[in-house]
């Protein structure tokens, strides 16, 4: 399979579970621990589009970043997609601290809310690569 080939289905992979696991799966999530501790859930349809577009594309970023890793790293591909949802999640942290959403404070559904993100990039990376494979074992006839 040639590259162009293999980077755009990597580019797809990412988009389909970045949609998937960041966006819906990340909403409900944050919507349940809202109900949990309290908070208003304020749902809307715009806000569910925003998370899937915004999950699309950092899903993207994501499957880009695995085909990168995945030429790198051949025999070690489920290490690889779990590197690359780690790589995506402290990013994801560096970015909230950069633009001053991340606050810290010695709270701990502030560390639940840590690792339940944390689990959710490394579900991404997973399935991302598993999408790939399945992309990938499906166009190798093209």
């Amino acid at each position: 399979m040639n590259t162009n080939r293999e980077m755009l289905l990597s580019l797809l992979a990412g988009m389909v579970s970045g949609a998937f696991v960041l966006g819906i799966v990340g909403r409900a999530v944050t919507s349940g621990i809202a109900f949990l501790i309290g908070n208003s859930l304020n749902m809307s349809i715009k806000g569910v589009f925003e998370v899937i577009i915004i999950g699309m594309f950092v899903g993207g970023v994501g499957g880009v970043l695995l085909f990168v890793l995945k030429n790198k790293m051949h025999k070690y591909k489920l290490a690889s997609s779990i590197i690359v949802g780690l790589i995506m999640y402290v990013s994801s942290i560096i970015f909230g601290i950069i633009t001053g959403a991340i606050i810290f404070n010695n709270s701990l559904i502030q560390l639940y809310i840590f690792v339940v993100a944390l689990i959710i990039f490394v579900i991404y990376g997973i399935l991302t690569s598993l999408i790939l494979s399945k992309f990938s074992h499906y166009w190798s006839k093209y």
